[in-house]
This record gives C-alpha cells, structure tokens and sequence, in this order.
C-alpha cells in the first residue's frame, strides 16, 4: 500500500465523519441516508412501496403545508392525497419554466434562499435550471453516492482517477491547490473536454502510473480512449475494479468495446445537477438501472410507447428546501414492460437521453456539446445556443439574466474562447432564442460539421451530480 492509500484513507474518512465541523449537518444526513438505504433495500417488495407511499405523502403534505406554489396547486385536493402512487398520477406536472418564473414560491417558508446551497444544471438542454438545497438535502445526495460506490466495493480512500468534465466542472483541479486536495484525497482529476490522441495517450500514461481502483468517466471521453487503446493494441491493467460511466448515455456499441478492451467490470449510473443520482446500475445487473428510491420517485410522463419509452417525471424524496414534484427532466426513459401506474418503477431498462453535437476545431479535435454549458456554469443566463457553420466559424447566442454584467460576460467571452481555440467566435446576446424544431424544444448545439453521423443515435444525458467529495 502507497502512502499516499494510507492518507487517502484517513483524509476520505474524516470528510465523511460527523464529527467533521465544517460538513456536520451535511454528513449528519449523509450518514442517515446510508443507514436508511441498508434499511430500504433488505425490506421486501412490498414493503417497499408501502414505505414508500408512506414517504411520498409525507412529501406532499410537507409541500402543501410549507411551500406557497404547492399550497396553491393542491388547495382543491383533499387533506389525504395522494392515497396511492395511481392517484398521485392526477398533479400536474413541473416543469423548467414554472421552476424559473416561481423559484422564490416554490422554496419552503422555513428555509431562506440566501441560505442555500444552488445546485445549478450545466445547461446541457440549452436552458440552465437551478434548484436549492440545504446542507441535510445535500447530505442525502452524497448518501447516493456512497451506497453506490459500496456496491461497486470502492470504499473511501480507494484510489479513484476521474476522466470527466473539462476544467470549469473540476473546480480547479489542474491548479495546484486542486492537485494537493486530490492527492490528500488519493484521486487523479483529468478534463475530457478535447479528446486528441496526444492528450488521449497523456490519459492512459496517468491511469498506468496511478493505477486506480475506480475511474469515473464521461461515456465519450473513456470511449474515446478505448478505441485509441485498442488501435495502438495496448492492454491497459487499470482500473482494478471498475469503469463508473455517468453524465452520458453508454450506448452498447460504447459498452462492447470497454469490456473488450479493459478488464474490469463497466457500469452507468444516471443523476443530474439539481436533483443527484437518480439510478445506477448495480455490478449485477446485466442490463439497465435500479432506481434509488431512496431518494425520487421516477414515472413516464403520459403512457410510454410501443417500445416502452417515455419523457421521465421525478419526485424528490429528501429536498426539504425545494421539493420537486412530478419535475419534467427533460429525458427520456425506457420503462419496463410490467410497469403498472398502481407501483412506482424500481428499474428502467435503459436511458434514452438527448442528441446533442460536437463542435470541431483545428487537426479534427472535437469538443462534445453537452459541455459547451460548463463553460458558462454559475453565471445568469436564461438559455444558450452555440451554432457552429460550415467555414468551422462559431456563433454563440446568450440570453442574459437581470445580473449577467459586463463582468461575466467578459468572463464568459474569454473562457469559451479559451476552450474552443483556433475558431472564429462571435458573441450576440438576444432577448430570446427562437425555436426552430416541431416541438419547440431549444437545441443548444448545432454543427454543420460536428454532428458525428458515423455513430448513429448517439444521445448524451445531462451531466452528472454537482456535488462530489
């Protein structure tokens, strides 16, 4: 064992006490959260979802009680609604606009918002959503996440290297303070925002000397670096347990090749910024994801098609400062054949997702678009739409917010182009963005010459959960 395993172990267990001042509430409910998950999941199936309702009213009483946009919305249901998960089926809908128009009335009387943590989405839909929690909803987010990488036999302080995210989403991980932390943690930090061999083999130079037991990666990124491997005809010996895809759809053409190419097991898990990890895929499960019920409640937004598909509604269980109820997400799911209005979905076969395109740059260096968002993370803006033409000349349209200032939006100016480098940018800042398809739905990127058609399908989620260790 390395020293720095020995630190790691120390360093990653402490983060997690609560005698830790700093995060006491946050691993207070983080510890809660394990604990009832040990709980939940050794219940039967039926007792389950009788806890379950138990839990979901509680949810919407609380709502009805605290919250001034749910005690409007519920004031012409009766006191014991829902009685069942069928009858809860009959509110309506939350979507991204309502969230956006009604943000202050959707907040608990009993929490003030400058108070709360804002875990805000990447804007991978083109339309940057944020929703508040207070440190004990933030402690259930992390108890997700811990009892999955349980499962996976990845315990804190195992060595875990990170192919994920570009320089924005990793909070600095390149400065040196950012190195210092993630080597007391025992973790190796790379972007995977420009995937060009050079930097590709600089990856799996990193992975072999670090040898880590767990990579979290973007499906794209390790993708990426599976095929360069397998053209190169090297075996890689890392990582030592498993392959952690999340943030992206893993298609099964992507899936294929990871496990032929890599030794270790390969398993996804699906979660989103403002709400966390919503389901994951257990090392036994063969194909599709279990969903942590813990935590949400995950149902098809109308019947699901001939094929089982259909636009996901979630409930949060555990957000006390900002409960969603029958959120509109904004992906689409693969829901089971057996799944019945009268019992909540325990798994889903597959997640279905949203098509997004690259942009491309100079040598044939592509940027995936589902991260053009982090570029533009933390700053106020009602929506964004990055058009790339056929001359490879970029135009980015951004729609301010009532605070984006002359200052951000110099910030936002300077790290876009820092990314997206060798191409012409143009910047406009319109008082909206017209949508264009039958649907209405904004699409954020569009390439004339990323759009990948080699690789049909290839749809992407929205980037995983804002909070890790």
């Amino acid at each position: 064992m390395r020293l720095q395993d020995i630190i790691g172990q120390i360093v990653n267990t402490c983060s997690l006490s609560t005698w830790y001042p700093v995060r006491r509430q946050v691993n207070q409910s983080l510890q809660s959260g394990l604990k009832y998950r040990r709980f939940f999941y050794n219940l039967p199936a039926t007792i389950q979802n009788q806890e379950l309702l138990h839990t979901l009213q509680e949810v919407v009483r609380n709502a009805r009680r605290s919250v001034p946009y749910y005690a409007d919305l519920l004031r012409h249901y009766p006191d014991t609604f829902p009685e069942s998960f069928a009858e809860y089926r009959a509110l309506a809908p939350l979507d991204k606009a309502t969230i956006k128009l009604h943000s202050r009335d959707l907040i608990a009387a009993e929490f003030q918002r400058s108070k709360l943590i804002a875990c805000s989405t990447s804007g991978s839909t083109g339309e940057p959503t944020v929703v508040y929690s207070s440190p004990t909803d933030v402690g259930w987010r992390l108890s997700s996440e811990q009892f999955y990488y349980s499962l996976l036999d990845c315990q804190p302080g195992n060595r875990v290297g990170r192919f994920y995210g570009g320089s924005v989403e990793n909070n600095g991980g390149s400065s040196v303070p950012g190195k210092v932390k993630n080597w007391f943690l025992n973790r190796l930090q790379n972007d995977c925002l420009i995937l060009d061999e050079e930097y590709l083999m600089q990856i799996h130079n990193r992975f072999t000397k670090f040898m880590p037991d767990l990579i979290i990666a973007y499906s794209s990124g390790i993708y990426a670096l599976a095929l360069l491997l397998e053209k190169k005809a090297i075996r890689p010996k890392y990582p030592r347990k498993v392959i952690l895809c999340a943030a992206e759809k893993l298609e099964p053409h992507q899936r294929a090749t990871l496990e032929r190419v890599f030794t270790a097991a390969v398993v996804e898990r699906y979660g989103s910024r403002e709400i966390g990890q919503m389901a994951f895929q257990p090392p036994e499960f063969e194909a599709g994801l279990q969903v942590d019920r813990c935590a949400c409640l995950i149902e098809p937004d109308g019947v699901p098609d001939e094929n089982g598909i259909a636009p996901m509604l979630i409930t949060t269980l555990r957000n006390q400062a900002m409960p969603l109820l029958r959120y509109r997400i904004g992906d689409l799911a693969r829901f089971a054949p057996n799944w019945t209005p009268e019992e909540p979905a325990t798994h889903l076969p597959e997640i279905v997702g949203r098509t997004l395109d690259y942009i491309v740059l100079p040598e044939n260096k592509k940027v995936f678009g589902g991260m053009i968002g982090l570029l533009m993370q933390g700053k106020d803006i009602e929506a964004y739409q990055v058009i790339q033409f056929a001359d490879s000349s970029v135009h980015v349209k951004i729609v301010p917010g009532p605070n984006l200032n002359g200052a951000q939006r110099s910030e936002i100016q300077r790290t876009i182009r820092n990314h997206l480098i060798g191409v012409t940018i143009e910047f406009e800042y319109p008082a909206e963005i017209t949508r264009t398809t039958a649907n209405a739905k904004l699409r954020p990127v569009i390439s004339h010459l990323g759009a990948s058609p080699q690789i049909p399908d290839q749809q992407y989620l929205q980037p995983d959960a804002f909070y890790s260790l």
